[in-house]
This record gives structure tokens, sequence and C-alpha cells, in this order.
């Protein structure tokens, strides 16, 4: 797995096998994680390496829908954000594991936030799937 410094404070962590990346955001209230992968164990070796626990995420950031990218939800106690039609998908799927993945908080068409002095901008983008984000 690799740890790539985007800019101060941003990680990007990227699967050399192709399975799903993430991000990571420090801010002063904590870390903000952008999707949580397709394995628990792959977002565990991710903080590991970046040196943090499960506790120090205060938020996460859903891009879409899919699995390999909300998988590691139930690890976190804390709010999880995304578009309304991922959460509506997400919900959707019926299983006791997906009840456990579904996101707490909601947006439109964009949000701006400002969290641990870092300013944060999510826009709905739609594509890969009808809740896609950036």
């Amino acid at each position: 797995m690799e740890m790539e410094q985007v800019s101060p404070g941003v990680i990007a962590f990227v699967h050399p096998e192709g399975r799903s990346n993430c991000g990571m955001i420090h801010t002063a209230e904590g870390v903000v994680l952008v999707d949580t992968t397709a394995r628990p164990v792959d977002i565990k070796a991710y903080l590991a390496l970046a040196g943090i626990s499960a506790a120090n995420v205060c938020l996460i950031l859903l891009t879409h829908s899919h699995s390999d990218h909300t998988s590691g939800i139930p690890l976190f106690d804390c709010p999880v954000l995304a578009h309304r039609l991922t959460r509506q998908r997400i919900a959707g799927r019926g299983t006791a594991r997906a009840k456990l993945q579904v996101p707490t908080e909601v947006f439109e068409k964009h949000r701006e936030m400002e969290i641990g002095g870092v300013r944060l901008e999510l826009t709905h983008t739609g594509g890969h799937t009808p809740g896609s984000s950036v």
C-alpha cells in the first residue's frame, strides 16, 4: 500500500493491486476520511501506515455508494456524509451489512463546511453512480 502526501495535511492512499483507494485530510478537530475501502483490513492498514487510530477520525466523506468505498464504515464512530442518492442506494440494499454503512448526513448539489480550520467543498457530479461526488 502506498501513502502519498498530496499537500500539507492531505494524504492519498493507493492500493497497488487496484483495490479501492482513500484519502485523509488532517484538521485540528481530527481526520476527515474520504471513502473507507473495500475491506476493513485495508482501511486498518492505511490508518496504521498514517499512525492514527479509528478514534482520530471525526468525519467520513463518501464519493459514491459502491461497497469498495463503504465497507470500512462500521469501524468508525463518527458522522458519515454523502450525497442524498448515495444514501438512498446504500439504504436500498436491504442487507444487515448495508445498514451499518448508511450515511448519517446528506447534501444535495453542493455543500461547504469548515472542520478544524480546514475548508471543505463537496459537489455532486453524478457519473460513475447517480450520487457520485467530489
